[in-house]
């Protein structure tokens, strides 16, 4: 699917994923942060980043189009 998208409408569906995140990345949010939330009430202090080190590498970076798609392809695995 997403090798037949023209670069606007990579961006549209960018956009659309912003308004209307996908069900399983927030499942896997809703999981972490209960995991979390159970780790520190056992006295462990994790963070996201010990759990996805993609976070940690991530921010506060810049990423170019040609980055976010290969992240996006690598994702989804197409």
């Amino acid at each position: 699917m997403l090798d037949e998208l023209t670069p606007r409408q990579f961006d549209e569906w960018i956009a659309y994923q912003q308004v209307e995140p996908d069900k399983m990345d927030r499942l896997r949010l809703i999981l972490t942060t209960g995991f979390l939330a159970l780790c520190r009430s056992w006295g462990v202090d994790l963070t996201p980043e010990m759990l996805d080190p993609a976070l940690e590498s991530a921010q506060g970076q810049e990423v170019s189009p040609a980055q976010a798609e290969a992240m996006v392809r690598a994702a989804y695995h197409c």
